[in-house]
């Protein structure tokens, strides 16, 4: 081939790169990481500063990786600043995500001093070394005054006797967070447009106490924490909450009481069945507070459910009559090897009699181990009440042992057997493996 054809193929292919529309261009800068995103500055002169004007920034676990093959601690920090001081366009995502096996960096002060000052509306600082290495988070990030989601995990939290809020903060996700006293109700109560917030895994407070009128969402992940209230005022958005908690047995029923009394009409609703044990045994105006709460659910989720016990399912059935406008229903039960179930078949008459009309629901996925009788107690119980059913998944043997295939196709003519509300109800009935 010529030389002139070679360079004309050549300089062909460079402007079919270069000539690209710049929305696509920004699509394949966007999902470049930080070394491949500074190496386009080498495919032309064109491309030689395009880098500097991607609106998003991520220095991850692969970032520190490559840096540590070459240089030390402080050089990182080095590199990392002078990336940022050539920015010339707008950054509104930044990611920081410490390794768990990384030295510490000196420059997040620095780091998030610079980000405040360029209109950073979504940020991630990641800590994932919390456990043998403590960040105290920069009180800057109190001056991202744009910032609109907000993901911190793994770092220590005061709050500055100055901060006036974050009044554009939509989203906030809270892992493995050490709260000074009193930290956590401040951050959020200086957050007046919050929309979906997620506690998970954090210490340093045992209430969590707060006024909400805009929040849809809300999550917390407490087990192991030794969390005494939860109470929400206002919270009259809410239409998601997700309670994972380890509830103490000798704790008095108030301690749940308090959140039960604020919780609004939702409509997605997942909780470990402790709770429900507590709230279900108690008296009077307490429970019915939360049945009442259950009418516009759509979605319930009952985790941690202990099916292989008549008790769980008892608990099960009695929340299922004040559901009516449920759509969707999924348990999942654990079981422990040493349990044993001295319960006799013949008890379990008067469940097969109760009945529960589910006029609205269609999906159902439950998951158990290996003790199943209770399970189909249960499913016959939907199927003959659920007149628009379309799909049951069952799913038996997660956890110590697996059936035998004698057992499973006992279970599947069982399955077949039940009597359907609704003709074209689809059971799909498999083994965890």
């Amino acid at each position: 081939m010529p030389q002139s054809k070679k360079k004309a193929d050549c300089g062909d292919h460079i402007d079919r790169i270069t000539d690209l529309p710049c929305n696509v261009i920004d699509g394949i800068l966007k999902h470049l990481n930080i070394r491949e995103l500074v190496g386009t500055s080498i495919l032309s002169r064109k491309w030689r500063y395009m880098w500097i004007s991607v609106p998003q920034l991520r220095f991850d676990e692969e970032f520190f990786y490559m840096c540590e093959l070459h240089h030390q601690g402080p050089e990182i920090s080095r590199i990392m600043m002078k990336v940022l001081m050539h920015y010339s366009g707008p950054l509104y995502k930044f990611t920081l995500c410490l390794p768990s096996d990384f030295m510490q960096i000196d420059c997040l002060d620095k780091l998030i001093m610079f980000l405040s000052t360029s209109d950073i509306k979504v940020l991630e600082l990641l800590n994932l070394g919390v456990e043998t290495l403590s960040y105290q988070m920069p009180s800057y990030v109190f001056s991202c005054w744009e910032l609109t989601k907000f993901e911190l995990y793994g770092f220590e939290v005061s709050i500055p006797p100055n901060f006036c809020g974050l009044k554009r903060l939509l989203d906030l996700q809270l892992h493995l967070v050490t709260f000074e006293s009193g930290a956590l109700e401040k951050l959020i109560s200086g957050c007046p447009s919050l929309e979906k917030l997620t506690i998970s895994f954090c210490s340093g407070f045992e209430c969590i106490d707060f006024s909400a009128p805009t929040l849809k969402v809300l999550r917390i992940n407490s087990e192991g924490n030794n969390i005494k209230t939860i109470s929400l005022k206002n919270a009259k958005n809410l239409i998601d909450f997700t309670l994972l908690d380890r509830w103490d047995e000798n704790d008095e029923t108030v301690r749940a009481s308090c959140l039960i009394q604020s919780l609004p009409k939702i409509r997605r609703l997942v909780m470990k069945t402790y709770f429900y044990y507590k709230i279900l045994s108690a008296q009077g105006a307490i429970q019915q507070s939360l049945l009442d709460s259950l009418s516009s659910l759509e979605y319930l989720k009952f985790a941690g459910t202990s099916l292989c016990e008549r008790e769980g399912l008892l608990y099960i059935v009695s929340v299922l009559p004040s559901t009516p406008n449920l759509v969707e229903l999924v348990i999942k039960s654990y079981e422990f090897a040493d349990y044993v179930d001295e319960q006799e078949s013949d008890q379990l008459k008067e469940l097969e009699c109760d009945g529960c009309c589910l006029g609205q629901l269609r999906t159902v996925r439950i998951e158990i181990g290996y003790r199943f009788k209770y399970a189909l107690c249960l499913i016959r119980l939907i199927l003959a009440n659920c007149p628009l059913l379309e799909t049951l998944t069952f799913k038996v043997g997660g956890g110590f042992k697996q059936l035998e295939p004698l057992v499973l196709f006992s279970i599947s003519q069982d399955l077949l057997r039940m009597k359907r509300a609704s003709q074209k109800a689809l059971v799909e009935f498999t083994q965890i493996q």
